[in-house]
């Protein structure tokens, strides 16, 4: 017979760190760690899918500061995301928050930089007898590569209460800089490099009296110059709309924290592997197409 007195049984909430949150953070970092680990499996394929081309690229080539980049790009890259999948995941903090993500910051720095370099070098090229637009560029690519010292500095992580777990990155509005910078940069180098080409078509007798839709699609281009074209709109295109996103999320304090977490992986995979894809490309262009272009450019 049932026992009236009987002492009720209580079900308790098992201690988790997400019942440490509060409900709405709670579901804010379960999409992180979701759409962080999606970002860090887009990276890995992406990464597999082209290694052996880019170990012949690499073998093949000269060993110097753009090959550096070319390799450094990919590997901070992954090495930044693999940190934020770690702290997305609530792994148990051993080292002390600070320092981990201000390795996940240097990271970020490292690829972006790497990244950047490699659009400048489009810019070498292209403006090859212009040392006023070089110098004028390598110095913007050197003060946006600076700018990241707001993302590294810009940050305060803190633990989930009563635990030595991640919560979030603690983002301060100014160390979007570091994402306008990157904006205005971008900006500029598809700007001159668009503006470069229009020229050069401009004086060829055959291409006058085309339409704007020829020589922006490439279709009256040479085959590097239709590269250096299309693949630098295609590199804008994909990175502005995040990191024009970025600066602006950033930007709103009132923006929830942990989703500003997000970003940071996104952004560099995605800069890292356009700038890799533009450099693989024009590097797999045959001996016979570089030598026309160059006497197309000598013209």
């Amino acid at each position: 017979m049932f026992d009236s007195s009987a002492e009720s049984i209580h079900f308790l909430n098992p201690d988790t760190y997400l019942n440490r949150l509060p409900p709405d953070e709670g579901v804010g970092y379960e999409i992180l760690r979701d759409l962080t680990f999606a970002v860090g499996g887009a990276a890995l394929w992406d990464v597999f899918a082209y290694l052996p081309t880019d170990i012949s690229i690499v073998r093949e080539s000269r060993f110097n500061f753009v090959i550096f980049c070319f390799i450094a790009s990919r590997f901070f890259a992954l090495a930044h995301i693999w940190l934020a999948a770690m702290y997305s995941a609530a792994v148990d903090m051993i080292i002390p928050l600070n320092i981990v993500y201000i390795m996940a910051a240097l990271f970020y720095a490292f690829s972006k930089t790497a990244s950047s370099f490699l659009f400048l070098q489009r810019v070498l090229a292209v403006w090859h007898d212009n040392k006023w637009v070089r110098r004028a560029f390598s110095i913007l690519w050197f003060l946006e590569s600076l700018s990241d010292i707001s993302a590294i500095l810009g940050g305060s992580p803190t633990y989930i209460p009563g635990t030595i777990k991640f919560r979030d990155c603690g983002v301060r509005p100014w160390a979007s800089i570091s994402f306008y910078c990157f904006f205005i940069y971008d900006t500029g180098v598809v700007v001159v490099i668009t503006y470069k080409i229009w020229l050069a078509q401009k004086e060829l007798q055959e291409t006058r009296d085309l339409r704007w839709y020829h020589w922006l699609s490439g279709k009256a281009l040479p085959r590097l110059s239709r590269s250096l074209l299309t693949g630098g709109m295609q590199y804008y295109l994909i990175t502005v709309g995040v990191v024009g996103m970025s600066s602006v999320i950033m930007s709103v304090p009132t923006f929830p924290q942990v989703y500003k977490s997000f970003f940071p992986p996104t952004l560099v995979f995605l800069t890292s592997s356009m700038a890799c894809r533009v450099f693989r490309n024009t590097k797999l262009l045959n001996a016979n197409t570089y030598m026309e272009t160059v006497s197309y450019w000598q013209k």
